[in-house]
């Protein structure tokens, strides 16, 4: 099995053993748009949020932000494409409402596209990023 990732402008090219990216048939090759999101201050929505890596792409570390309406159990996955759980940056944490950012470590993971989940309470969101060396 063979993966490749190249960056180019704002979108980063995936490559490798797979059928389909978020939900749309992609197989063995991706464009995927790279960018910010800003997460809103909590006051400012009642909805649950969830921010691009800072710095994306991601090289070593990075900061994931979040805001929750209002206090709820958290959890933070990433997975690889493979499916498999590489990290739990939160694991079922009791989290005020308010803005949040959590510190991820990627040192020692390989280049790739990563999704990362939060959920919290019986909402979940996901987004991806990548992570180059």
């Amino acid at each position: 099995m063979s993966f490749a990732l190249a960056v180019g402008g704002n979108a980063i090219y995936a490559g490798g053993n797979f059928a389909n990216i978020g939900g749309q048939v992609h197989p063995c090759i991706a464009s995927l748009s790279v960018g910010t999101v800003d997460v809103p201050l909590a006051s400012e929505t009642n909805l649950l949020r969830l921010s691009a890596p800072v710095p994306s792409p991601v090289v070593g570390r990075a900061r994931i932000g979040f805001a929750l309406p209002g206090e709820a159990v958290v959890t933070l996955e990433v997975y690889d494409l493979a499916g498999r759980r590489v990290a739990i940056p939160l694991d079922r944490s009791r989290v005020q409402g308010g803005v949040h950012h959590v510190e991820l470590n990627t040192e020692g993971w390989s280049a790739g596209c990563y999704w990362y989940r939060l959920t919290a309470g019986n909402q979940s969101l996901t987004r991806m990023m990548a992570v180059i060396k």
